[in-house]
């Protein structure tokens, strides 16, 4: 039996296809939600499978090996 690998399901892509629909325009809103910007740093970006290229670029772990 083969196990299928479990993926997120596309919330932004449907949240813009309804946007459009409905003629809803995002433009000049503040795109940030929070009161204070969020601080990424490398332990962040490595659990959401970033890497550094050898270019010193941060790239998903998908586009390394292709």
């Amino acid at each position: 039996m083969i196990k299928k690998k479990q993926k997120p399901l596309p919330y932004g892509q449907a949240l813009n296809f309804i946007f459009y629909h409905f003629e809803i325009l995002l433009t000049g809103t503040n795109k940030t939600p929070y009161p204070k910007l969020i601080k990424i740093d490398n332990k962040t970006l490595i659990k959401m499978k970033y890497m550094l290229n050898i270019h010193g670029a941060w790239v998903c772990k998908d586009q390394m090996s292709a």
